[in-house]
Formats: structure tokens, sequence, C-alpha cells
């Protein structure tokens, strides 16, 4: 099919591709706030900061050391993941039906740039066990390194997590993806009917299917 007649088909069935994506984007609204839940997120902070053997003799705390402890907490934050960390604390925070995969899928890391800073990050639909779980995983996750390390100051708790805020649902994305879904559907509705139509709409076609020149076109008139 040429492009020029697919391009055609679509301004003449443009009302079609404007009705399916209005409708994909109001279906896709109104099922996300009709299925929508309430989300709650919090977050516990932490500093890590590798020991040196300078430091454990009484030294001040070189570059060196602030450096070192910059790269570690990339790998640290590998380990947070693991059942190592992630099983004692849904065993600390006792949720009946929470699984430890159910913990890590509500995990998450945000690493301060430029600094030994990091958050745990728990979303969860309850804002009072976000609150316990991100407590407990931080604590499981320091204790994990500390034995790691052998240094059970290698990481230290900032701050807890105390209160856990609501976060927005996401409306808006549903909107576009049931809006997207309706011009895709529209288009291929467009496309596939014209595959099958075999009607010829200009000169160009009568020559390309008869191999035969066109040499005039009668109009088309209303005669009253």
């Amino acid at each position: 099919m040429e492009f020029e007649r697919l391009v055609y088909a679509i301004i003449r069935k443009i009302w079609l591709v404007v009705l399916l994506a209005l409708v994909g984007g109001v279906a896709a609204g109104s099922l996300s706030v009709a299925t929508a839940q309430p989300v709650y997120q919090t977050e516990t902070t932490l500093f890590v900061m590798k020991r040196s053997s300078s430091m454990l003799s009484g030294e001040a705390i070189t570059y060196n050391d602030i450096a070192l402890s910059r790269e570690l907490i990339k790998d640290f934050s590998q380990i947070l993941l693991s059942a190592r960390v992630i099983e004692p604390a849904v065993r600390e925070v006792g949720i009946e039906g929470v699984t430890s995969a159910d913990v890590s899928v509500a995990t998450g890391i945000r690493l301060i740039e430029e600094s030994n800073v990091m958050s745990i990050v728990i979303t969860w639909p309850d804002a009072t066990e976000a609150v316990n779980i991100a407590n407990a995983v931080g604590r499981s996750f320091a204790s994990v390194i500390g034995s790691l390390t052998n240094d059970t100051n290698s990481v230290g708790i900032i701050d807890e997590a105390r209160v856990a805020y609501s976060v927005p649902p996401g409306h808006a994305k549903m909107v576009i993806f049931g809006i997207m879904a309706g011009l895709l559907l529209s288009l291929a509705y467009i496309y596939v009917r014209e595959i099958f139509d075999s009607t010829i709409r200009s000169a160009k076609e009568i020559e390309r299917g008869l191999e035969l020149k066109v040499i005039g076109i009668i109009p088309e008139y209303n005669i009253s």
C-alpha cells in the first residue's frame, strides 16, 4: 500500500482516530481511579564510612577515606536486596502474609550524589507497616554490612523512618497509555481496511493498475 494513500485514509477517518483516542484515555483513566489503592512511602537514612587502619589508630579522616567509602556505598547498596538482609527484616516486622519477595519489591535505594549518605526507600500500602519495614531493613542492613566488613561502625543510621507519606497515584500515565492504545487501534483499523478496499481513488492508481495512460478526467457535478 502506498504511503500517500494511507495518509489520505487517515485524514478521511481523522474523526475515528480522535474518537478512539478519547475513548481510550477516558476508559484507562476511569479504570485507574476505580482500581487505585493508597500507597505510602518512607525512608531510613544511613551513613556509610569504611574506617581505614589510620582511623582505627586515632588519626583524622582523610580524603582517601571518604573517597573509598563513596565507592563502597555502591557495592553495599547491591547487598541491600539480598536475602541475608531482607529475611531478618521480614521476621522482625512479623506482618502476616508478607514474604521476603514482597519486601524486596517494595524496597528502593536512593544514593545522595557525592556523599556517603544513602536512603532505604519503602513503598507500601499501609503507612505504619511502611515505617516498620524501613527501619527493620535499615537495622538488618547495618548488621549484615558490619558482619561482612568486621566493622560494626561502617554503617550507621542517621534518621529512622517516622512518617510515611501518601504517594500520588499514576492516573496521568494510565490516561496517556489509554490515548496511545486508542490511536494505535484506530490506525490499525484504517490500515487493514485500506488493504481490502479496492476503490480507485486517483488517476495514478488507474495507471498503475491497468498500465494505461490517463488522458483526461471527467469532473463530477451536481446538476439541479
